[in-house]
C-alpha cells in the first residue's frame, strides 16, 4: 500500500572495514515497524563463479549510536551496537537474495534508525575487485504506524 517505502543503493565497498549507509527512517514512541532487506550482485559473475556464495552484513543502528557508529573502526563494537544485525545470502547469479524480514519496536522516545550495509574482515571488492557492484534495498511498512517521509533517504 501507500504505506510502504522503498530504497536501493548501488555500492561497491573499497575496504575491510567499511560500512555503506542506504536509509534513515523514524518511529514514534511505542510503535512498531516492520521493514525487508534484500541484496545481491548488480550482474552475474562469468563461469563457475555464478555459484560462488556471498554473505552480506547489515545492521540497524539507533540514532543513540549511529555516531559512535560512524567513528569506530572496530567492526564488533560495530555490531554491538546495532539494534539489529542480520545477514542476507546471495549467488553470484545477478540474483536479488529474498528478503529478510525484521520488526522493530520502539519502547521510548521518536527514534531515527539508520540501515547499512557492513563489511567486516573483507571480501567483496576487497579481494575481489573485478566484482560488480552491489544492490541493496529496504523496504519498510510502517505496520499501523507513520513512518516520517522526511526522515526517509539521504
Amino acid at each position: 500500500g501507500s504505506n510502504a517505502m522503498k530504497t536501493s543503493k548501488l555500492f561497491k565497498f573499497s575496504s575491510d572495514s567499511e560500512y555503506m549507509y542506504l536509509a534513515k527512517f523514524s518511529l514514534g514512541e511505542g510503535n512498531k515497524g516492520q521493514f525487508n532487506f534484500r541484496a545481491g550482485l548488480s550482474s552475474p559473475l562469468e563461469g563457475d563463479d555464478i555459484n560462488r556464495k556471498f554473505t552480506l552484513n547489515y545492521v540497524v543502528v539507533s540514532d543513540n549510536y549511529w555516531a559512535e557508529f560512524q567513528e569506530s573502526k572496530d567492526c564488533s563494537r560495530r555490531l554491538g551496537i546495532s539494534s539489529i544485525m542480520k545477514q542476507v545470502f546471495f549467488k553470484g547469479d545477478g540474483y536479488w537474495s529474498s528478503y529478510d524480514t525484521n520488526e522493530i519496536i520502539n519502547k521510548y522516545r521518536t527514534q531515527i534508525y539508520y540501515v547499512a550495509a557492513l563489511n567486516c574482515g573483507g571480501g567483496f571488492h576487497v579481494e575481489m575487485p573485478w566484482l560488480p557492484k552491489m544492490w541493496m534495498e529496504v523496504k519498510a511498512f510502517n505496520a499501523g504506524e507513520h513512518f516520517s517521509q522526511e526522515d526517509w533517504g539521504l
